[in-house]
This record gives C-alpha cells, sequence and structure tokens, in this order.
C-alpha cells in the first residue's frame, strides 16, 4: 500500500494491525464506483418522453 495510488489515505493506515479494520480509522469510508452511481441514477431517474 506504499504506491502512489493510495497516497490520498491516512498515514495511519499503515500502522493498523492484521485483526484491525481499515474503517476503524477517521475518514476512511466506501463510497460506491462512479459508474455504479450513474447506473443507479438512470435506472431511478428514467428520461421522461414527450407525447
Amino acid at each position: 500500500m506504499h504506491h502512489q495510488y493510495f497516497a490520498d489515505l491516512p498515514p495511519e493506515i499503515h500502522q493498523l494491525s492484521h485483526e484491525r479494520s481499515i474503517f476503524a480509522i477517521a475518514g476512511v469510508r466506501l463510497a460506491p464506483e462512479m459508474d455504479q452511481l450513474l447506473r443507479t441514477h438512470i435506472r431511478t431517474n428514467p428520461r421522461k418522453t414527450r407525447v
């Protein structure tokens, strides 16, 4: 996890024991991928067609 991709994560994440969850660290949360958000939006807000 020392790759640049993970640079935005809090530094405490590198000090976690193997038994501890990353979600125990303040500010760490799981967010849906953008494509899942778009599919959900399209499915729940279909475009209204004019007659």
